[in-house]
């Protein structure tokens, strides 16, 4: 009688650690599966969630905005009163921009629902 206790307790010990085991494997793979899908919604989302420093200096130098030009941009942008339309703008066209070589204030212009339309540039005098 003796053995056959302890072989039910070794055997029930056993199935309780298999049956760990298999939670485990089972709610590591659910959790990878919700953070797979999780990653895809936030990539599908049409709007960008982001973190800006509003402390910073909205001064930029000439060379800063020159060198902002040679990238290709995101927004429109505007340089005292000259647009800059991001999808036609190319860094070969700076040099026809006639931008004066001064520092620039920097703000931006947002549509109702809080996205940025435009950058707009003001010239520091």
């Amino acid at each position: 009688m003796r053995y056959v206790t302890k072989f039910m307790e070794q055997a029930l010990s056993g199935i309780l650690f298999l049956m760990g085991i298999f939670l485990l494997f089972n709610f590591a793979k659910v959790y990878h599966k919700s953070l797979n899908l999780l990653r895809e919604d936030i990539k599908d989302q049409e709007e960008v969630i982001y973190q800006q420093n509003l402390m910073e200096e909205a001064i930029i130098t000439y060379s800063e905005l020159i060198a902002m030009l040679f990238q290709p941009i995101e927004y429109d942008i505007e340089i005292d009163g000259l647009l800059i339309e991001n999808k036609i703008h190319n860094a070969e066209l700076i040099s026809t921009y006639n931008i004066a070589h001064t520092n620039y204030k920097k703000d931006y212009q947002y549509d109702a629902n809080g996205k940025i339309i435009k950058i707009v540039y003001k010239r520091i005098d």
